[in-house]
């Protein structure tokens, strides 16, 4: 029937009030049956994983992500690497940084003078951290990168040094990292416009981490 909601592990709203009590499960679940449709997209990505890297990789996970098949099979002469990294190399030539601009047209100039102001210490301060992370130097050769092995490739911005349970943000940082495109899952159906609703990481991380993080959850 048009417009029905579905219900039960087909039900992707993770964010609903009927999952509140164990919304981090229903997440899980969402996740997993993401990446039960999408098995031919990461085989997809690995095939390209060893043409580029000319050897039979074992796959992405933890476990296997160093460990290496039968090397009859390579190539004399890889043609594929030699390709992207020049292309990586032309692209990331350039370092573009930040530039904001104050939209307030029909402000009195007083205003539009501390718009101005705001929008120049905004700059300084985000061209700041992308020479600090070495975003230029380190973090975007590898997204280009990705782009040109997996087709997509990704750097993800967080905050570091606190917490969502913190009520002390003083020690808060920007973050900005690279993010695996095999660690990065999308719903292809919302995806279909360009506009997902959702984006899940799936990352392996030590539990100890996790416990001394999370004090209060570490049960």
């Amino acid at each position: 029937m048009a417009g029905e909601v579905l219900s039960g592990p087909e039900d992707a709203r993770w964010w609903a009030d009927d999952f509140k009590d164990q919304r981090f499960r229903k997440v899980l679940d969402v996740c997993v049956a993401i990446r039960n449709r999408q098995e031919r997209w990461r085989k997809r990505d690995l095939l390209h994983a060893c043409l580029y890297g000319n050897m039979e990789l074992m796959g992405f996970g933890p476990s296997n992500f160093w460990k290496f098949g039968n090397d009859d099979g390579r190539l004399t002469m890889n043609i594929v690497k030699p390709k992207v990294d020049t292309w990586v190399s032309m692209i990331c030539r350039s370092k573009p940084e930040a530039m904001f601009l104050p939209t307030g047209s029909g402000s009195v100039a007083g205003e539009m003078w501390t718009l101005r102001r705001q929008c120049k210490g905004m700059e300084r301060f985000v061209n700041g951290k992308l020479e600090q992370t070495g975003f230029h130097e380190n973090i975007a050769p590898l997204a280009v990168l990705d782009v040109g092995i997996f087709d997509y490739g990704l750097a993800k911005v967080s905050i570091s040094g606190v917490d969502d349970q913190t009520a002390d943000w003083s020690k808060a940082d920007v973050c900005i990292e690279r993010a695996y495109p095999h660690q990065i899952i999308i719903n292809d159906s919302e995806a279909m416009q360009g506009t997902p609703r959702s984006m899940f990481q799936r990352m392996p991380v030590d539990r100890f981490v996790l416990m001394a993080k999370f004090p209060n959850k570490k049960e």
